[in-house]
């Protein structure tokens, strides 16, 4: 059964729940979204884009020294999640492995992007 969950939300596990019912989590991007974000990302070539993506979560593995397992690439918004607490912690370290750090509130549901703080 808790198989199943981790193969419905993989990334159950770095997400928290706030008072409102929303979820929060802990993200690095590559870029920063702009006004057309989402056509950018639909133009790029995901499978390129998730390749450089691993290789970049081993860079911060080795730099953070934190289990692999505590961060997430998702393949559709071409970003890598964890906790908050790991991206709050580590946030200078993030940002001079020329990452963004983030901290993003969606929609339990539709996982849709209420607000995103950059740190």
């Amino acid at each position: 059964m808790i198989y199943s969950m981790e193969k419905e939300n993989p990334r159950k596990h770095l997400e928290r729940e706030t008072k409102e019912g929303t979820i929060l989590i802990g993200a690095m991007l590559t870029e920063k979204p702009g006004v057309n974000y989402t056509e950018q990302l639909q133009q790029k070539n995901k499978q390129e884009e998730i390749k450089k993506l691993k290789q970049i979560k081993e860079q911060v593995v080795r730099a953070l020294k934190v289990s692999k397992t505590m961060f997430y690439i998702d393949p559709t918004q071409l970003r890598i999640f964890s906790t908050v607490k790991i991206i709050e912690r580590y946030t200078k370290e993030i940002k001079n492995l020329k990452l963004i750090p983030a901290v993003i509130e969606e929609s339990p549901e539709e996982k849709i992007e209420i607000q995103i703080d950059f740190l």
